[in-house]
């Protein structure tokens, strides 16, 4: 059972056949928090937090989000991390792929090995081949060390590859290579090394389009799509919003006034979380040490807008 005491949630084992493991070990009274994923024989338990608020605010890990739609869309990549097939995460940028990723990691049974993330869209031509699969020393002129990969050092956890699509034609089927064998070939190595993680993707565009252009392949996008999570932008989830807003200002020591709240629901958010936690941050300053209101809110949204004109204030 799970008590709420005064100093928090603590979980016992009530003398049961399979008593509950934590983080993969065997525990018979100990604290837990919001998050944790503690597992009874077969079945996973994950502790959920309710905040106040309307509608009920949820948090699990990094992850925030308010109401029925945001407690389904938790439970269904709850229910997506037990699964061992590839995911595939669509949604536009910054509107938290990587999070649902790990949750999709610590919310199953791989939460005990690394997550590994890799924005494919960062990789400089020409080392693809290298960052992903790895080298031997001398396998190129600047190759002095031995290089797993991201495949092979994410080991028996999880390897997120976000803005898929802009990963090479050439190494989309060294890719698709990888996932149906289940082993890479590093660079310079006459062996291929079998591999043992679970990829999980990501991309804003629409991969689809990018397929009946010549632009993705197809038998790479179906090989990617065992599971498919759509993300939608954070201006169709306005009580999301808040509730984010709330945490970070909880997490900052700072109060966040209801007009505050009124604002940031009313605005359509066009660069999505990551944009909502920089106006955040613009409007904390704009306040000084007082509460931060709908006046900081604008203002801050308001210096954002006056930069990408291309004056600053």
């Amino acid at each position: 059972r799970v008590v709420r005491t005064r100093s928090g949630l603590l979980l016992e084992d009530l003398g049961s056949t399979n008593g509950p493991r934590l983080r993969g070990r065997p525990v018979t009274r100990c604290r837990v928090a919001i998050g944790d994923v503690f597992h009874v024989g077969r079945s996973r338990v994950a502790v959920l937090g309710r905040l106040p608020g309307r509608p009920p605010v949820w948090e699990f890990g990094d992850w925030t989000g308010a109401g029925a739609e945001a407690l389904d869309h938790l439970r269904a990549l709850l229910r997506a991390a037990d699964v061992d097939a590839p995911v595939l995460l669509t949604g536009p940028t910054c509107s938290g792929k990587e999070v649902a990723a790990s949750i999709l990691h610590t919310g199953g049974a791989r939460r005990g090995h690394p997550f590994l993330p890799l924005n494919c869209a960062t990789i400089e031509p020409g080392l693809a081949d290298a960052e992903l699969f790895g080298h031997r020393p001398g396998a190129f002129t600047d190759a002095r060390t031995d290089r797993p990969g991201a495949f092979l050092a994410a080991g028996q956890g999880t390897l997120f590859l976000d803005e898929i699509a802009d990963v090479a034609a050439a190494v989309q089927a060294k890719l698709l290579r990888a996932l149906e064998r289940r082993e890479v070939r590093r660079l310079g190595d006459d062996r291929a090394s079998p591999v043992a993680c679970r990829v999980v993707a990501a991309a804003h565009a629409h991969l689809p389009d990018l397929v009946e252009r010549g632009a993705f392949r197809a038998d790479l996008l179906h090989r990617l799509s065992g599971v498919l999570v759509s993300i939608p932008p954070l201006r169709e989830r306005p009580w999301d919003a808040v509730a984010i807003a709330r945490r970070h200002a909880r997490r900052e020591r700072y109060v966040l006034t209801r007009d505050a709240e009124s604002e940031l629901m009313a605005y359509e958010w066009p660069g999505n979380v990551r944009e909502l936690l920089h106006t955040l941050v613009r409007a904390r300053l704009a306040a000084a040490q007082g509460p931060v209101g709908a006046a900081q809110v604008a203002l801050a949204l308001n210096q954002a807008a006056t930069c990408t004109k291309g004056r600053v204030t």
